[in-house]
């Protein structure tokens, strides 16, 4: 299954588990609601102030 075909699935779900890892290297998990979908990326909203937030600047990668 390829990316794109991943994305159109995951539409239909409406609310993804995002994992990202904390400054020890612990996995962190959250749900998310997804808001927008474009091609292979997708939007959501987080407020600075989270801690998520904080994760997801270090270091991008979910």
């Amino acid at each position: 299954m390829d990316a794109l075909t991943c994305i159109k699935k995951l539409g239909y779900v409406g609310v993804l588990d995002f994992a990202t890892v904390d400054e020890d290297g612990a996995p962190q998990v959250r749900n998310i609601s997804a808001i927008h979908y474009e091609g292979t990326d997708i939007y959501f909203l987080t407020a600075r102030g989270k801690y998520f937030a904080s994760q997801l600047k270090r270091d991008g990668r979910v």
